[in-house]
């Protein structure tokens, strides 16, 4: 997230070779909607497989095996898989070139509209404060780090701030 007042967030969207946009780019360029999956470990083969290169025609859902579940507030569809989805507006966009000019990706803003949590995910710890919070453990959470390689997130911890009052 990059703010929470309005709830948003940024992605950015790599540009194929010769500039082209993929996708996932055109879609929220044309929609000004999209919806962020946090991928976890469960279902990290059916998520790669998303990457493909496929013309636009083909859903690369279908050909994942990921199930679609409706949005509440927007129009893409949400992955039924993910333990996290955040379905955003787009607020901007920003094309970011290369020295020579060339647009090599697009860093995307959106305004968070609607997120859900499933409850296998959620604990009432809250920093000790009875609130809901991710349980990391349970999530499994993982990010793409370029290309193929992946990462996981295999510890989070608290650190107490202090006080400047």
């Amino acid at each position: 997230a990059i703010s929470h007042d309005p709830p948003a967030l940024v992605v950015s969207c790599a540009r194929k070779a010769g500039e082209a946009m993929k996708d996932t780019l055109s879609n929220v360029l044309e929609t000004k909607e999209f919806v962020v999956n946090i991928m976890s470990e469960w279902y990290a083969e059916s998520a790669n497989h998303t990457c493909g290169n496929f013309p636009p025609e083909v859903n690369e859902m279908d050909v994942a095996g990921l199930t679609p579940l409706p949005s509440e507030m927007i129009s893409p569809p949400r992955v039924a898989e993910s333990a996290i989805n955040f379905e955003c507006r787009l607020i901007h966009h920003y094309d970011m070139k290369n020295a020579q000019g060339k647009i090599t990706a697009t860093v995307v803003i959106g305004e968070i509209v609607a997120f859900h949590v499933h409850e296998a995910v959620l604990e009432m710890n809250g920093a000790g404060e009875g609130k809901p919070t991710v349980n990391f453990d349970a999530l499994k959470p993982l990010s793409r780090l370029g290309g193929c390689t992946y990462g996981r997130t295999t510890a989070v911890f608290d650190l107490p701030r202090l006080d400047r009052a």
